[in-house]
């Protein structure tokens, strides 16, 4: 007669379960790769096409004609909008955050802990510009609104706006205003 105690059932259960995790853990990963390499597939750029913004970039087109491309860090949740570029020293001139909200809404920043001068644009939910607060003050208390609500707000580093003639009613490309089909060259 043959026994088993509790213990090796559940050594032997705990063996199957682990295999099993492994196997299905490499099948996701599969999927996984195989979704990443169509999107780059997406993107493929062939000489003379233009390069659609990815995840972290952005295009501002101007009504000039001119186009500029920034690198932004996305702030979505709500622990990284409270903290948006606080304790910066220094920002590059191709390099902002993009704060991402859920709906239409007035929005409201301050400058609080915030060591570098900001341009504060904000977005419509199709990418217009709004409105610009331009070279916002670093370490300031003092309300920064929206005025109008808003769906989105993008913080380049201050005076940019200005060197770059971007004004009210230019547009931010990005996948989140699903108007990237508007940057066909």
């Amino acid at each position: 007669m043959i026994t088993f105690s509790f213990k090796d059932n559940l050594a032997k259960m705990g063996v199957f379960i682990a295999a099993l995790f492994f196997i299905l853990s490499m099948g996701f990963a599969c999927v996984a790769q195989t979704g990443l390499s169509q999107k780059k597939e997406i993107y493929k750029v062939e000489e003379g096409d233009f390069l659609p913004p990815l995840e972290n970039d952005i295009v501002i087109s101007t009504d000039d004609g001119d186009r500029f491309k920034f690198e932004v860090e996305l702030a979505v949740s709500g622990r990284e909008q409270e903290k948006g570029l606080m304790f910066r020293e220094n920002l590059a001139d191709d390099a902002g955050m993009l704060f991402l909200f859920r709906g239409l809404d007035k929005r409201t920043f301050w400058m609080k802990n915030t060591l570098i001068p900001l341009d504060i644009i904000f977005l419509e939910a199709d990418g217009t510009i709004q409105h610009i607060h331009s070279m916002a003050e670093p370490q300031s208390m003092a309300l920064i609104t929206s005025g109008e609500r808003c769906k989105a707000v993008l913080e380049l580093k201050g005076g940019v706006t200005d060197r770059l003639g971007i004004k009210k009613g230019d547009v931010v490309h990005h996948t989140y205003f699903r108007n990237l089909n508007l940057l066909a060259p």
